[in-house]
């Protein structure tokens, strides 16, 4: 028994010591890297956003005229992650904050983000974290509905990938047969749309800021499995 103990001992100390020389390796090699890349660096770390400032974020992205310099770049690969028939990229695209929804009878609800075209309108609605208020979602449908007729999606920004509670499911299952909603989760399809953009990028400056948004949504947000009980299925 002590000869066996004797050589679990040193079967850990190897082990040990192999993972303490690993560790050191790892650290010196990024240490090395970060000299030039910074790869722990982020502004995100400093600004903490909330709802709003994420809102503000993909707005100013989807937005061909913003600052980032890119025109349509962003806004195409967007469209092409939540399925928008060709119809919606035929014309130039205005891109609103917080839209009042006037075409229902609750006009005082705001949807996040509108992509509104010539012929066709695309409402999203950005939930990193909490849930829809009441009926918030049929709201949105119901104005879309009216101002758009048929031409229109809603396009649901979730945090972990749960689908939305303010729809009934017949509401919902009506909406997806149409193919005028979508759910595009966090830590998947928006992660990857932010990917791709900072990978067609052209300019440097929005390319860093781009690889330290896709960071920090890797970072902050889990993937929900979707719970087969729950009547709101996620796309």
């Amino acid at each position: 028994m002590s000869k066996n103990r004797r050589a679990l001992i040193g079967a850990l100390n190897d082990l040990y010591g192999g993972v303490g020389t690993r560790s050191e390796r790892f650290h010196a090699e990024r240490k090395a890297a970060d000299l030039r890349e910074a790869t722990r660096f982020t502004v995100f770390d400093y600004i903490d956003p909330d709802e709003n400032r994420l809102s503000d974020v993909i707005h100013d992205l989807l937005d061909p005229s913003g600052k980032h310099g890119q025109g349509t770049l962003f806004l195409s690969s967007f469209l092409e992650a939540i399925g928008a028939p060709p119809i919606a990229v035929r014309s130039a695209c205005k891109v609103k904050r917080e839209d009042c929804t006037l075409y229902c009878a609750n006009f005082q609800r705001r949807i996040d983000i509108t992509l509104e075209f010539s012929a066709f309108g695309i409402g999203i609605e950005n939930k990193p974290w909490a849930r829809e208020g009441e009926d918030q979602l049929k709201d949105y449908s119901l104005h879309l509905r009216q101002k758009y007729r048929q031409r229109f999606m809603l396009v649901y920004l979730s945090g972990d990938g749960s689908g939305p509670t303010s729809l009934s499911r017949s509401d919902l299952a009506a909406l997806k047969a149409a193919k005028q909603f979508r759910t595009l989760a966090y830590p998947t399809g928006l992660h990857h749309w932010i990917e791709r953009c900072c990978r067609e990028c052209k300019a440097d400056k929005v390319r860093w800021f781009l690889q330290g948004f896709a960071d920090y949504v890797k970072k902050t947000f889990e993937f929900a499995e979707p719970d087969e009980e729950s009547p709101h299925e996620t796309d």
